[in-house]
């Protein structure tokens, strides 16, 4: 829960700079929010690959604490 926690914080940065580059283009580089759209995307893009890898961290340990975890506790 602690990996997937970690990925919504950085998810929400990335909206947070997908939002800077349209709303204050200067921010990026770019001297109107025109030439801003590009830039926000490649941004948020770099920011949604290790958002990626971490939900498929915690996809993964998910699903083994319920196969193997999860039994032995039931069982004792």
């Amino acid at each position: 829960m602690a990996i997937e926690f970690k990925t919504h914080i950085l998810l929400s940065l990335g909206s947070f700079v997908f939002a800077m580059a349209w709303l204050r283009p200067e921010t990026v580089g770019a001297p109107n929010p025109r030439y801003g759209y590009p830039c926000r995307f490649r941004r948020f893009d770099w920011l949604s690959l290790p958002a990626i890898a971490l939900l498929t961290v915690g996809a993964v340990y998910e699903a083994f604490s319920l196969v193997y975890l999860v039994p032995r506790m039931l069982l004792g």
